[in-house]
């Protein structure tokens, strides 16, 4: 079955001509590094594309990895052609303004007048011809991209590459593969058998770091003699283990261990040890001299040292206003579990803010409706 998912996609990109890649907008390392991966054996195989992902921006920490220009927002998707049929009045004069956020094009004729059946409006076809979507669980999560483009992904092959089981199986050809340790490790299986030059050092690379940070350098449980044998592979095909592990885990600005320490130092969990929370204050932040931004990552280094640990929240106060961030781990929802907030988010990952609150008392209602939520699941 999976040789013939293998088969249904290269044959797929074959037919390609211009692909989209793009990856959740609550995005991982491994979204971004198998994006990249991706890219860069498409161009090896003389293909067009491009990556898009909402609000993407790299993190510093990231900026080590070989790069491709990943992209915001979808451009120059299709076109309005407005044709004009000029045969029996011919071109005298032509000329355009926009006025009033309007477009006036302005036609005049050698002979007569234009009638309104000589005009006529089309759209070209879409710039890409295929689509790629990794490493996402549904297509809401790929946030703006996907809202403001609906019918170009619903009329445009789509294929669905990833390793999370709470995956919908949306798209034209899914490759769901929950035994893989990462998305970047199904890519690698998915052209491994094809010609060597296709991963080269870069590719390698970016599928070697896929593969470290979603196994939290192959600690994991979920670690298996075939992921260990596809690492080795990829180091001998160029991939640099030690540079990518100094990069990821030895190299946290002070700002950011200071921060850790302290909500380390304050994380609660309850009596199944599945929900885990603390509470941020802005003197925390102040004394720190971090942010928010620096909680990114603190996750994965809680779920190592707990394992069982399903849900991880976040409460924080920031500018007066009490900030929370929800992350799971599992088939757990993160959207419908704080739906009462109207969070913004994905299934993964959730952030809403309590308005009028102290921190003691949002950590209270938050962790209580959680609780019950997993309780009741």
């Amino acid at each position: 079955m999976a040789r013939e998912i293998h088969e249904q996609i290269l044959e797929g990109i074959k037919k390609s001509k211009n692909t989209l890649i793009t990856f959740r907008k609550n995005y991982s390392l491994d979204s971004v590094v198998s994006a990249i991966g991706l890219y860069f054996i498409l161009k090896k195989m003389g293909k067009l594309a491009d990556i898009v992902s909402t609000d993407f921006s790299m993190p510093d920490a990231w900026k080590f990895l070989p790069q491709a220009d990943i992209v915001s927002n979808i451009a120059e998707l299709r076109q309005l052609i407005v044709s004009l049929d000029i045969k029996e009045a011919g071109l005298d004069q032509f000329s355009y303004n926009v006025e009033k956020g309007k477009l006036n094009i302005f036609i005049s004729p050698k002979i007569g007048v234009f009638q309104n059946e000589n005009l006529s409006t089309s759209f070209s076809r879409y710039k890409y011809d295929l689509i790629i979507i990794l490493d996402t669980p549904d297509l809401d999560s790929l946030g703006r991209i996907f809202q403001n483009n609906t019918d170009f992904f619903l009329h445009t092959p789509v294929i669905n590459i990833d390793h999370n089981p709470a995956n919908e199986e949306f798209g034209h050809i899914r490759y769901i593969d929950p035994t893989a340790i990462s998305t970047s490790e199904i890519l690698y299986d998915l052209f491994e058998k094809m010609e060597k030059n296709y991963i080269d050092e870069d590719v390698a690379q970016c599928l070697l770091a896929g593969m470290i940070y979603e196994t939290k350098s192959f600690k994991t449980g979920n670690v298996t003699p075939k992921s260990l044998n596809n690492a080795k592979s990829l180091i001998e095909l160029g991939a640099d283990r030690q540079l990518i592990i100094q990069h990821l885990y030895r190299s946290q600005n002070i700002s950011t261990l200071r921060l850790w320490g302290k909500v380390l130092s304050r994380m609660k969990t309850d009596e199944s040890e599945k929900l885990v929370w603390a509470s941020i204050s802005e003197n925390d932040f102040t004394e720190s001299q971090a942010s928010p931004k620096n909680l990114v990552g603190l996750t994965e280094e809680i779920i190592t040292s707990l394992p069982r640990a399903e849900v991880a929240v976040f409460i924080y106060r920031i500018k007066g206003i009490v900030n929370v961030r929800v992350e799971v781990f599992n088939s757990h929802n993160a959207i419908r579990m704080t739906k009462k907030y109207s969070p913004a988010g994905d299934k993964s990952l959730a952030e809403f803010i309590i308005p009028d609150s102290t921190l003691l008392d949002a950590e209270t209602e938050v962790i209580n409706t959680i609780r019950e939520y997993i309780i009741k699941s």
